[in-house]
């Protein structure tokens, strides 16, 4: 303002008042009669009448008198505001903070104002409310889907119109102009993992089904709109290794899907070796030692295997007796190996090959092999034999006899009897008759009942028998 005499001269050093409003303000003019005054701005918006007052003469010791002028209509204006909304983008399953953040013309965040959403999304529109906090930021939370948002502020120039039920309220900040801020807010698809399950079966088995698990389902889901197809390379005829499981196909508009292998490991069969029974002759050559296979799957054969041996502790100067034959050294690379032993049997040579002069392993004259000679009750009967190895030497070993009984007679065929049999010398058993090479006892027939056939049975010691029988008159 400017303040001087009539005749226009400044007064320089007065005081003069600036009223504008309710707000007043106290300056002095400099030597050119000007005073400047500075008022905060803070009115509400509107037409304001702007009033510059001199006190005059009789307050500052002057002779100039009072005087005062308005100056004209000062406008205050409402300020401009700006709405910012976050984020733009949200994961599948995640909470969604929608935030709309509303300042003025110098950024500053404007507190305690209403801010309108209006949200179309989830198949409907709505509109929603929210006051704006210390930091000018209005939020609301909403359930994750893509939305096309709208957030408006209420100004001076753009009321807005808020429907709550029956109820209409008009937001309209006298202060400050209108904002708004639009945009889209799209849900990203969450992350999903699956791995295909691991698995063990065995060579020849059935290769089981390979199954998914997922990691990172959310929003309670238990399903994907198509599902994964899992499968392995294995086979039942796969050889032994890990083989890779895998997944594949699974598609979902709510999840990025990643994939991780898992392992079928087919593992070997159980094959059992056993070493095959054999007999081998006193004296004689060992034989060729075999094995027998159970458990070979998918077709397999003995062919499979490489590095079998059997053998046996028996060897050609071996006695009569059993001997064990053991497997090892087997290689095959789709089977775990057992092995279960067998038996060597060393015998003396069957009936019918030459023993010396006569038979081996048969009973000899005068009692007749096939059972057919009848000798007078009560005299003796001669009993000989002769066993002989694989060379046709007669064996007088001791022990060759194990035991030597009437097992039964024609009066009753199915009647086990096993008694001792009696002699008419003081021997109890068989007797080695070194002249004649071979064993000889004398049975005694007295006690015994014509027209009654019996039946005898000698055992030898390598577990065979020699069975004869007689009649008596």
């Amino acid at each position: 303002m400017h303040l001087g005499t009539a005749s226009g001269t400044p007064l320089a050093g007065q005081l003069v008042t600036l009223q504008l409003g309710s707000q007043q303000g106290l300056g002095s003019t400099d030597a050119n009669g000007q005073a400047v005054i500075t008022l905060p701005l803070n009115p509400p918006p509107g037409p304001y009448a702007v009033v510059a007052t001199f006190a005059g003469a009789a307050s500052q010791g002057t002779s100039y008198t009072a005087s005062s002028s308005v100056a004209g209509t000062f406008t205050v204006t409402p300020g401009p505001t700006a709405l910012v909304l976050t984020p733009a983008s949200v994961r599948y399953g995640d909470s969604l903070l929608l935030a709309a953040t509303l300042t003025d013309s110098t950024g500053t965040g404007l507190v305690q104002r209403t801010v309108l959403f209006t949200v179309t999304g989830n198949g409907s529109t709505t509109t929603k409310t929210a006051i704006t906090d210390n930091l000018g930021r209005a939020a609301l939370d909403l359930p994750a889907a893509t939305y096309t948002v709208t957030a408006t502020f209420g100004g001076a120039d753009h009321p807005v119109t808020i429907t709550a039920g029956s109820s209409t309220v008009t937001e309209a900040d006298p202060e400050y102009l209108t904002a708004m801020a639009s945009g889209t807010i799209t849900v990203t698809p969450a992350p999903l993992t699956i791995t295909a399950s691991s698995a063990t079966s065995t060579y020849g088995g059935t290769v089981p089904a390979i199954s998914p698990t997922y990691s990172g389902l959310v929003n309670g889901d238990t399903a994907l709109a198509m599902q994964p197809a899992c499968t392995t390379a294995a086979t039942s005829s796969s050889p032994v290794g890990n083989y890779p499981t895998t997944c594949k196909g699974a598609a979902d508009p709510n999840y990025a899907i990643s994939y991780v292998a898992g392992t079928l490991t087919v593992a070997p069969v159980p094959l059992t070796i056993t070493a095959n029974n054999g007999t081998m002759l006193l004296h004689g050559a060992v034989p060729v030692l075999t094995a027998s296979y159970r458990g070979f799957v998918n077709g397999d054969t003995s062919a499979a295997v490489s590095g079998l041996s059997c053998s046996t502790t028996a060897t050609s100067s071996s006695p009569v007796g059993s001997y064990p034959i053991t497997c090892k050294g087997a290689v095959t690379a789709n089977y775990s190996i057992g092995y279960t032993p067998g038996t060597l049997a060393v015998r003396y040579a069957p009936a019918g090959l030459s023993c010396g002069r006569d038979a081996g392993h048969a009973i000899l004259r005068p009692v007749n092999p096939d059972g057919s000679r009848v000798f007078k009750a009560g005299r003796t009967v001669p009993t000989k034999f002769r066993v002989c190895d694989a060379n046709g030497v007669s064996i007088g070993t001791a022990g060759v006899v194990q035991s030597f009984q009437l097992v039964r007679t024609s009066t009753n065929p199915n009647a086990v009897i096993n008694e001792a049999v009696d002699s008419t010398t003081p021997d109890s058993a068989f007797r080695w008759d070194a002249k004649g090479q071979q064993w000889i006892f004398n049975i005694s027939t007295r006690g015994g009942t014509p027209g009654i056939k019996y039946f005898y049975e000698i055992t030898l010691n390598d577990g065979t028998t020699i069975d004869f029988s007689f009649a008596l008159r």
